[in-house]
């Protein structure tokens, strides 16, 4: 731990000579950002963040960088306010809509959030993260025929991914359809024997729908 310490504290040095030596650099703002958040300063990490995009107002970069400060910080409002210019200006970006999306909810409109999933959706409906966000935010609202579709949709994205057939097992045990259930927890192990082992889980149908790592709630970018 004191190695990882003091390699921030060098990372953050290097940054500020980095803007010392060209203030106008927006780059070097965005660095400089970096180094503060990682070491947990999100007040400053904002201050430089926001002076990144008074230089470059127009490079999504800036606007997403300052959107994840204020969103790491609980500034959720903030954060998805940010994180919907970044859009503006990088428009198509399926993992600025997922983190809005996020931000969102946190602040408790995710109703807005799954507005802005199912728009992300529209635009690439390929892509399997929204979907597998989207069900989720679903599944907490109620609605799991719903959250069903779109994990049928992820899992025929990634037919490769046992994570994306337990997922679908939770479900279909949740609506009372065991049977397609068990034939997802038996596809997910062909897939990969260590699923479950890997999830922490006794049996498919202990799964909350709540993992650390690649789950229903944190999906790969």
């Amino acid at each position: 731990m004191p190695v990882e310490v003091v390699d921030l504290e060098e990372q953050l040095r290097r940054a500020i000579t980095l803007t010392e030596s060209d203030p106008f650099d927006p780059a070097a703002w965005r660095k400089h950002a970096e180094a503060l958040q990682d070491l947990g300063r999100g007040k400053d990490a904002s201050e430089a963040a926001r002076r990144a995009i008074e230089l470059a107002p127009d490079d999504a970069a800036g606007h997403f960088l300052l959107a994840r400060i204020l969103a790491q910080v609980g500034r959720n409002a903030e954060a998805a306010w940010f994180f919907s210019t970044a859009a503006t200006h990088a428009p198509g970006t399926p993992s600025v809509a997922m983190d809005r999306a996020l931000a969102l909810e946190a602040d408790g409109r995710s109703r807005e959030a799954c507005e802005e999933l199912r728009r992300t959706i529209a635009l690439d409906p390929t892509h399997a993260d929204s979907h597998t966000l989207l069900a989720r935010l679903l599944l907490d609202q109620g609605d799991a025929e719903a959250a069903l579709e779109h994990l049928r949709a992820a899992a025929l994205l990634e037919p490769a991914s046992a994570d994306a057939q337990v997922r679908l097992a939770y479900v279909f045990e949740r609506i009372g359809r065991s049977a397609e259930a068990k034939r997802c927890c038996a596809v997910a192990v062909a897939l990969d024997g260590t699923v479950f082992a890997r999830l922490g889980l006794g049996r498919a149908l202990d799964l909350p729908l709540r993992i650390a790592g690649e789950t229903i709630d944190q999906p790969r970018r």
